[in-house]
């Protein structure tokens, strides 16, 4: 947070970031949304209508299961190879990557939909406007597209480290480890 130009005191913890974001009103928090973070070990899901959290989860899916499922295949790869691959593939070479890593993939997206039919319960049928997701599954080409196409929502990046989100002067991240 220091690079950033924002200092930070305490812990921070992806699911009360999230909260954070919202509240702050840096991620539209006006319409019903879903919000996505995928981390190293797990990954969380707030659900936020008419600006407030009404559905939260944390669940152990995040990027390792799918740098695992990679490196069962090609055990040559260094974890940060197998993400650097993942993340710059094209065409037939991201298929194939995508292939490889669809069941920790659909375990994730088994969870989102749990997360929404949760949210969906004794409640009138209430639609989720649009989905953000952060960390660096966001950058995964191709991912958000098929995701919309799944969720039949909207999906965002949840980029917050834009240059206009960031103190004067201090320079946007150039991969998203920058960012850590």
């Amino acid at each position: 947070f220091v690079r950033t130009g924002y200092r930070l005191d305490g812990m921070v913890i992806p699911h009360f970031a999230m909260r954070n974001l919202f509240r702050a009103r840096w991620l539209d928090s006006t319409r019903t949304v879903l919000s996505l973070y995928v981390g190293e070990e797990a990954s969380a899901v707030q659900i936020i209508a008419s600006g407030r959290v009404v559905l939260s989860r944390v669940f152990m899916t995040g990027m390792r299961a799918l740098l695992d499922a990679l490196r069962e295949v090609h055990p040559e790869w260094s974890p940060r190879e197998a993400f650097v691959r993942l993340h710059t593939a094209e065409g037939e070479a991201l298929s194939a990557l995508k292939k490889t890593v669809g069941q920790a993939l659909e375990r994730l997206t088994q969870q989102v939909e749990r997360s929404i039919a949760a949210f969906r319960t004794g409640r009138d049928p209430e639609e989720i406007k649009g989905i953000y997701i952060m960390g660096t599954l966001a950058s995964l080409p191709g991912l958000l597209t098929d995701m919309e196409a799944q969720w039949g929502a909207p999906v965002w990046p949840a980029d917050v480290l834009t240059s206009s989100r960031l103190a004067p002067g201090v320079p946007s991240p150039e991969a998203p480890g920058e960012a850590a």
